[in-house]
């Protein structure tokens, strides 16, 4: 689960290391943003484009999450 959300957070952190935790925070509200915006917009659009509305909102709402993820490894080890 550390992959996801890391289990040890650093005791004394920097600046770089609660840098790296906000823009984690960015990234996972972002995510969550993106998939509750394509449940929201699918009730406008026909039966047929709902899984491509999906799958494109997923992989940028992981896309988002990831990176958000990458920085706060860069910037905390964390």
């Amino acid at each position: 689960m550390r992959f996801f959300w890391p289990n040890q957070l650093n005791p004394n952190p920097t600046g770089f290391t609660r840098l790296g935790r906000v823009l984690h925070w960015i990234g996972t509200a972002l995510a969550i943003g993106l998939v509750v915006l394509a449940l929201l917009t699918i009730g406008n659009y026909s039966l047929d484009q709902h899984g491509i509305i999906l799958a494109v909102s997923g992989g940028f709402a992981a896309v988002a999450y990831f990176a958000g993820r990458a920085l706060r490894y860069i910037f905390s080890g964390e």
